[in-house]
C-alpha cells in the first residue's frame, strides 16, 4: 500500500467511522493513543489490503469466541465494521491497555508462554480462509544462507584491519563458533523443508513478531498486540522466538528454559521432528549477527563500549540457546530423515 498514509487521514476517517470526541492523540510507536471524552483507544494504522485485514478480524473474532482473554477486541465501528480499508488507509481500533511487559513484571514467562501454546491450539485447524499468508520455508534458506555468507565477509574485513578495533576482536573470538552454528541451522532447516514438502508440518495461527513490545500488561493481565505480521505457520516459529526474546540480561539456568518449553508443551505437545524444527531455529545466531549488521553497517562514529557489550550479551545467550539445543535435542530419529544435532 505504497508509503503509507499520512497520521491526518487515519484520524480523519477514524473519527467519522467511530464517531469519536477527541480529547487528544499522541503517537505511541506504530500506533495512535485517542483519548475521548468517554474512554482511550488504540488507533493502528496497516499496511495491508481488505482481505488481509478481514482474515485476521476472523482470527481475533475466533479467539474471543472460544474465551481467549490474551488479545484486544477489535472495536466496532457505527456502521458494524471492525476494520477500515481503502486505496490509501486501512486501520483498526482497540480499547488502550497496560503498558510493555518487563522482565520485573510480576507475570511470570512461563505464564506468558502457557498463553502462546494455548493461542497455537485454538487455531490449529481453523478456517479462516484467505489472507494468512503461508511459511516461506525457501525463503528463510536463502536469507540465512546471505547471512552466513555475510557472517564471513565481516570476519574476512576484521582480520584485514591492521589495528582491530574492541568490537573487532569480541566477534573474532567467536566468528569460527557463529559460521559452525548458522552451517548447522542451514542445513537442518534445508532437510526439514524437504520434508515438509512430503508431509507437512501441523499448521497453526502464529503471531510471528513475538517481543516484549508487542506484549502489554496491566495487573494481572496481558494482552498480545500487533498481529499485523501474523498467520498460518509452524508452532515453533513463535516458540523460538519467544525463547530468543524474552530471556533477561544474565546468565538463565537451562532448568528456566525447560519450564519454559515443558509448559508449552503441556498445552501443545511437539512431534520429534517439530522439536528439531525448534532447536535449529533457537541454535541460530539471529541476534549476534543482528548486532554485527549494525556495528559493520555503521557509517561514522559508533559507542565501542555499548556495542562490544551488547554483542558480549548476545553471545552469551546464543551459547545459552544452543546448549540447551543439545539438551532437548530428541534422542529418537527416523534413519530416513535423520539430522544430526547442534
Amino acid at each position: 500500500m505504497g508509503s503509507g498514509p499520512q497520521p491526518g487521514q487515519v484520524l480523519d476517517q477514524a473519527l467519522r467511522m467511530y464517531a469519536w470526541h477527541l480529547r487528544k492523540v499522541t503517537k505511541v510507536r506504530g500506533a495512535f493513543r485517542v483519548q475521548t471524552e468517554a474512554d482511550t483507544f488504540a488507533l493502528k494504522p496497516v499496511r495491508v489490503k481488505r482481505q488481509r485485514l478481514s482474515f485476521l478480524q476472523k482470527v481475533n473474532t475466533h479467539l474471543d469466541d472460544h474465551n481467549y482473554t490474551h488479545v484486544l477486541p477489535w472495536l466496532k465501528a457505527k456502521n458494524g465494521e471492525r476494520y477500515y480499508a481503502d486505496e490509501t488507509v486501512a486501520f483498526y481500533a482497540t480499547p488502550w491497555f497496560g503498558a510493555e511487559w518487563t522482565p520485573n513484571a510480576s507475570l511470570s514467562e512461563k505464564r506468558i508462554i502457557q498463553s502462546l501454546a494455548d493461542l497455537h491450539r485454538l487455531t490449529e485447524n481453523a478456517g479462516f480462509g484467505t489472507g494468512g499468508a503461508e511459511p516461506q520455508f525457501k525463503e528463510t534458506v536463502r536469507r540465512w544462507n546471505d547471512q552466513k555468507e555475510q557472517v564471513e565477509h565481516y570476519a574476512e574485513k576484521a582480520r584485514k584491519r591492521t589495528y582491530p578495533s574492541p568490537f573487532d576482536t569480541a566477534f573474532l573470538n567467536h566468528v569460527d563458533e557463529l559460521v559452525h552454528a548458522a552451517s548447522f541451522a542451514l542445513n537442518g532447516l534445508k532437510r526439514l523443508s524437504e520434508y515438509d514438502a512430503r508431509k507437512p508440518f501441523r499448521r497453526v495461527f502464529c503471531h510471528r513478531r513475538i517481543h516484549r513490545h508487542n506484549l502489554l500488561v496491566l495487573g494481572d493481565d496481558w494482552k498480545w498486540i500487533d498481529f499485523d505480521h501474523g498467520g498460518w505457520d509452524v508452532p515453533m516459529k513463535d516458540l523460538a522466538l519467544f525463547f530468543q526474546r524474552f530471556p533477561p540480561k544474565g546468565e538463565t539456568p537451562p532448568e528456566i528454559l525447560e519450564s519454559w518449553l515443558k509448559a508449552y508443551e503441556a498445552t501443545l505437545p511437539l512431534s520429534p521432528r517439530e522439536k528439531q524444527w525448534f532447536c535449529i531455529f533457537i541454535a541460530y545466531p539471529d541476534r549476534v549477527i543482528k548486532w554485527l549488521n549494525r556495528y559493520y553497517g555503521h557509517d561514522g562514529s559508533v559507542n565501542e563500549l555499548f556495542y562490544v557489550q551488547e554483542l558480549e550479551q548476545e553471545i552469551r545467550c546464543f551459547q545459552q540457546l544452543k546448549q540447551f539445543a543439545k539438551h532437548v535435542w530428541p534422542k529418537k530419529r527416523e534413519k530416513r530423515q535423520k539430522v544430526s544435532t547442534p
